[in-house]
Formats: C-alpha cells, structure tokens, sequence
C-alpha cells in the first residue's frame, strides 16, 4: 500500500528531506517543484525522465490560471504525462470544470464534493477499479469495510511516516509531538 501512497507538502524543505532519507516514497510536488516544472513546460525543455523526483503534480485550479497560464490545459497534461507525473488539481468543486480538466487530461481533481468528483471521473460501471481516498469516502454500503480498512492503513502509514520525521530533528521541544492523523 505504500507504493499507492503520494506525501504532500507545501513546506519545500520536507520534502527536500524525503527525498534523501526516504528515496523511494511516492511524493507530490511541492512549490518550487510547482515551479521549476512550469517553466520546463513553457520551453518544452527535453529533460531527463529522472529529473523530476516527484510522482504527481498537484496544482490550484483558477480560470484565470487555466486560460492565461496554461495550467490544466491538454498539452500541459500531456507534458506531464510524458514525464511519468499525474496531474491532480485543488480545489475543484464545479462539475463543468472538472469536466473540462478530465478532457483535458487531468488525472484527478481534489474537492469539496466527491460525488461530483466520482460522476465526472467514473461511469456507473466502475466500482473499485482506481478507487481514490477522495472517491472512497462515498463508496456504496457494501465497500464500506473496505474504505474503512484502506483509511487505517493510509492513517498508520501517515502516522509513522510523520514520527519518524519528528525523531530526526534536533530540537527537543519538537521531538516531543506525537502526530496522529484523524
């Protein structure tokens, strides 16, 4: 399950961190990654498939972005994709815009209405195939167990994950927080 896992950050410097002590954990990007992957995309630098350590971009949706900047657009997917990285956008909660970012290519979006998240992304014949935390939480009755089990997991990990973290830094004060996730 920890291969299905993705670590987020806005702090840059944890996942800096994860990245030396935890090389093969999944992670997301964080804001200079935002960055310094967006300008590769403006000169459609050919780089290295390795060069980028993160697995999944996660980007703020605004219409303002999209139609300006190219964020969200088809080719700006598909750049991604040819580096192997998935495109997920925040914090989406029209189903019109979703509709637009899944035709676009957008690997999933992050919201304050999975319903309408599921309705866009799956038709009514997909069950558990690619099932996401966001789209679990809405999952028939019968697969409740499931998300249930899956939720433990994905806390248990967070959670330690998170501890050992904590034990590496110096200060003693900081190394006293016990996180639990939920």
């Amino acid at each position: 399950m920890v291969d299905q896992t993705i670590v987020a950050s806005f702090d840059q410097s944890v996942l800096y961190y994860l990245d030396i002590k935890h090389p093969n954990l999944n992670r997301s990007s964080g804001p200079i990654d935002m960055l310094s992957f967006y300008a590769a995309y403006l000169f459609r630098a050919p780089l290295p498939e390795s060069f980028f350590k993160f697995k999944v971009l996660q980007l703020p949706f605004h219409k303002i972005l999209f139609y300006t900047l190219g964020i969200g657009t088809k080719d700006f997917n598909d750049y991604a994709k040819k580096y192997g990285i998935a495109t997920k956008y925040w914090t989406v909660n029209n189903a019109d815009d979703m509709k637009i970012l899944k035709e676009n290519g957008a690997d999933g979006v992050i919201t304050d209405y999975p319903d309408r998240a599921w309705l866009t992304f799956y038709d009514n014949q997909t069950i558990l195939n690619g099932y996401k935390l966001y789209s679990i939480l809405n999952a028939p009755t019968q697969y409740s167990s499931l998300a249930i089990q899956q939720i433990n997991l994905i806390r248990n990990i967070s959670n330690n994950i998170f501890n050992q973290f904590i034990s590496h830094i110096q200060n003693p004060l900081l190394q006293k927080i016990n996180f639990t996730l939920f």
